[in-house]
């Protein structure tokens, strides 16, 4: 199916769905350079694991982020020698 059909099935918008694809967070088949083509059944399966995962009762990894700016410059870094 297209990219347009694939997006819409699993209710998210076409540019969601490419940069799942940039990614690599979905499963997809590439024609050739411009052309992408998604399996019915393998987009099933990704929808169904994604299910899964969020039905865990676990808590999500944390990630911490840091911004970098003149305000806030990086940190050094200690030498080991």
């Amino acid at each position: 199916m297209r990219i347009d059909e694939a997006a819409q099935m699993i209710g998210y918008s076409v540019k969601a769905v490419y940069n799942l694809v940039y990614r690599r967070r979905i499963p997809f088949i590439k024609l050739n350079s411009r052309v992408l083509r998604f399996d019915r059944a393998e987009l099933e399966a990704w929808i169904d694991g994604m299910r899964r995962n969020t039905n865990r009762h676990e808590e999500p990894e944390k990630v911490e982020s840091v911004l970098i700016s003149e305000t806030n410059p990086a940190p050094d870094v200690a030498e080991t020698g």
